[in-house]
């Protein structure tokens, strides 16, 4: 396989260009398992990342341990929205994250249990059975 950018060669591919082709799968192809959540839902490419050698320009090299992140979910992919992140800050950036207010902060319930040391699912099931969030969130 012959590329012009380096990053998609018969016996390597970069986890960038990886990235770049997943992105645009579940953004453009119906087929895809997770166009639900993203084509179906609006959620488009800027027209300057079909090329993946502008993509790479905006983004630059995926940092060890990163994943390509939208910084508003309800917006598409364009180089303002978007950047590498760590899984936990995709993890809290989900249209399904849970954000419970407390003490004049807003956090998920990931970020509320390593500030208190309160194991996610006690604090979920705390919820669930009716409890604060105050009394969720203390021992």
């Amino acid at each position: 396989m012959k590329s012009k950018h380096g990053h998609a060669t018969k016996d390597n591919i970069s986890p960038e260009y990886r990235t770049w082709v997943a992105m645009r799968s579940r953004c453009n192809n119906p087929n895809d398992q997770k166009y639900a959540a993203y084509g179906e839902r609006g959620i488009k490419v800027c027209a300057r990342w079909n090329d993946f050698g502008k993509f790479m320009a905006d983004m630059g090299a995926r940092g060890k341990s990163k994943r390509l992140g939208r910084f508003n979910i309800n917006k598409g992919y364009t180089p303002a929205n978007c950047g590498w992140v760590t899984l936990s800050e995709s993890m809290n950036n989900r249209t399904d994250s849970r954000l419970l207010r407390y003490q004049g902060k807003k956090q998920t319930i990931a970020e509320w249990s390593r500030e208190t040391g309160i194991n996610k699912s006690t604090i979920w099931s705390r919820l669930k059975r009716g409890w604060t969030v105050g009394d969720a969130l203390t021992y």
